[in-house]
């Protein structure tokens, strides 16, 4: 079982935490059933992010569009990312429509597609191997890069 830990404190801003949830939400079903450890991840999530109960009860309702704003910050998409994969293993299976929600996710974030594949691994071995998001995001930041000057 998968326990999520504290990392680093990201500011975010409400449409970023949100979207975030929301993504998460879609991620966790998308494999046709939202999973005990993925609720308790993303209820986690959620806490961390001081989301009122009535922004959840925005954020359950499929109808609710949330728009995508980039987060300024590439350490907060990778922190996102992070928990994205952390969701996508959770339930100790790797879908495919759930790693390419990550992958789509990673270039909504503007990395480099030429090295998603890559960042998703890295960041799946240090989940596997029981890292914190905060232990690694230092050695995650090799892949920020604007996707435009890694060619």
């Amino acid at each position: 079982m998968f326990i999520f830990k504290e990392t680093k404190f990201i500011l975010l801003t409400t449409i970023d935490k949100l979207y975030h949830i929301k993504n998460l939400f879609i991620l966790g079903k998308s494999d046709g059933e939202l999973h005990e450890n993925e609720i308790n991840i993303i209820s986690q999530i959620a806490k961390k992010q001081n989301l009122t109960a009535l922004e959840l009860s925005l954020i359950l309702n499929e109808e609710t569009n949330i728009p995508f704003i980039l987060p300024e910050s590439f350490i907060t998409r990778l922190s996102m990312l992070y928990d994205s994969v952390l969701l996508m293993v959770s339930d100790f299976k790797i879908h495919q429509n759930e790693k390419l929600i990550c992958i789509d996710l990673a270039k909504k974030f503007e990395f480099n597609p030429q090295i998603i594949d890559r960042l998703i691994d890295d960041i799946l071995k240090y989940i596997i191997e029981g890292k914190e998001c905060n232990e690694v995001i230092d050695y995650l930041t090799k892949y920020v890069h604007p996707k435009e000057t890694l060619n």
